[in-house]
């Protein structure tokens, strides 16, 4: 599978053809199109991978899912509006209301 947006932290995980071992945090936006995979698929292969975070973003209900890997088992939010805690840098939070303004 091929994530939206992948963050690793650690620079030796990053080699001339690709990355090694799993992102430290993975973000995707559903379309239409993507939902059924980025729901089902991609989320059982990121858990298995150990994926510490990820993140589905709903543009069109305007929320986000937050997946937390706990025990290789993930502990899930939903969040529509306020800021939100990056759990795996110590101090960053997006802020919902600039990622889905009020229309």
């Amino acid at each position: 599978v091929v994530p939206d947006i992948a963050v690793i932290c650690n620079n030796s995980k990053i080699i001339k053809e690709g990355i090694v071992g799993a992102p430290d945090m993975i973000i995707e936006v559903v379309s239409p199109s993507s939902a059924y995979i980025d729901r089902n698929k991609k989320l059982r292969a990121y858990r298995m991978a150990g994926v510490k975070e990820y993140w589905i973003v709903e543009p069109e209900g305007k929320y986000i899912s937050v997946h937390i890997l706990h025990n290789n088992v993930y502990q899930i939010d939903t969040f529509s509006e306020g800021k939100v805690k990056v759990n795996i840098f110590k101090d960053l939070y997006i802020d919902l209301d600039l990622v889905f303004p009020e229309s």
